[in-house]
């Protein structure tokens, strides 16, 4: 998203006799790069000389903002030109008046300034902001104050500028989460806020293989983007093309209106091999106080129950009565009933059924 500001510099020409006739300099300023990560609004101040003079010069700078608070707070300069250091003369501060906040570049006119050459865009400054709201519009006007300076002999003049432009908050990703069942991957991601959404791309890798697109909005319906809203939306998607005992990360990614593709967030999954056997392992600890493990394997997806017994055939405790894709599996036994009330000390039975596989065990409950 990118908002451009026109104003005027004035240069005043100096020369050995005097002071030359000034002269009228357009210079355009951006906003742009606007992106979210980590709970943080960034987003570049650019400028860029429009005139055909032959030299110009960065002088003082100030740009003022003001915002919803509820949406943004804490700005902080995160990166800035390479010629914007105090070596070369510059200063550069930041903070907030509430509910505005301020970047200024100060140059001491003390050694050479930056030169802008004509049609070429510097980014002066990155900003960060704090997402306090992220349902709430950051309402995020600007007003900027510049001046231009040709030589060191502190020649300058202000011309200032108010523009209105409000710089929405994109999408504001909330969770990103991903469930490996049997051969497949099921994302799930939640939105608080999105602006201007048209849609979302997820991309995936190997270690052994570049980022790939695996669907788009543009082919999945699913995937289309509620536009704007301050609502908070579900989107889901099952990657069914994956190889077991495998890594994988997956990327989402919004698009915009007007086709600006952002990253919004990333995970790692790892794909278990399938074990060759279904079985149940002993109980660890056996005896126990308070609490028991028991972890099983499944070679294919089957319906799995668990039941405790006593030693008359009683059913105690229902641990497990659902179906289960295959792979490894752990239950606790913490020595309760289903009538919820602990069990008396003593022996009992375990047993899981599955799919034709029965085993039941011993197990001791010491108090």
């Amino acid at each position: 998203m990118k908002f451009v500001k026109t104003f005027l510099m004035t240069v005043l020409l100096v020369t050995l006799l005097g002071f030359a006739p000034s002269f009228a300099q357009t210079v355009d300023l951006t906003i742009s790069n606007q992106q979210v990560s980590g709970g943080y609004l960034y987003f570049d101040i650019v400028l860029e000389r429009t005139s055909a003079w032959a030299a110009d010069y960065l002088g003082d700078c100030s740009f003022y903002f003001s915002y919803n608070t509820s949406a943004l707070s804490n700005p902080f300069v995160s990166s800035q030109h390479a010629n914007l250091t105090s070596g070369n003369g510059y200063t550069i501060t930041y903070g907030t008046n509430n509910p505005y906040v301020y970047v200024t570049i100060n140059y001491g006119y003390s050694l050479t300034p930056m030169a802008i050459a004509q049609s070429t865009d510097y980014t002066l400054v990155t900003v960060r902001m704090d997402i306090d709201n992220p349902a709430a519009s950051s309402n995020l006007d600007w007003n900027t104050t510049a001046s231009a300076v040709l030589d060191v002999a502190d020649q300058s003049t202000t011309e200032s500028y108010y523009g209105g432009s409000d710089l929405t908050l994109p999408v504001e990703l909330s969770s990103f989460t991903a469930n490996h069942k049997g051969n497949t991957v099921s994302l799930t991601w939640t939105t608080e806020s999105e602006s201007n959404n048209l849609g979302f791309i997820l991309k995936r890798k190997t270690a052994n293989a570049e980022w790939k697109e695996i669907v788009s909005f543009r082919s999945n319906n699913e995937l289309v983007g509620k536009g704007t809203t301050s609502s908070p939306s579900q989107y889901n998607y099952t990657d069914a093309t994956i190889l077991a005992g495998e890594c994988y990360t997956y990327c989402l990614y919004d698009v915009s209106s007007n086709g600006e593709v952002t990253e919004i967030g990333s995970l790692f999954v790892e794909t278990l091999i399938s074990p060759k056997s279904t079985r149940l392992y002993a109980a660890y600890p056996n005896p126990f106080n308070p609490s028991t493990t028991l972890n099983y394997n499944l070679a294919q997806d089957s319906h799995v129950t668990m039941t405790v017994y006593d030693v008359l055939g009683r059913q105690i405790k229902l641990l497990n009565d659902k179906h289960q894709s295959a792979g490894e599996y752990s239950i606790k036994w913490d020595g309760s009933t289903d009538a919820g009330i602990t069990a008396p000390s003593g022996t009992y039975l375990v047993r899981m059924q599955s799919n034709g596989y029965n085993n039941t065990q011993k197990i001791l409950f010491l108090k």
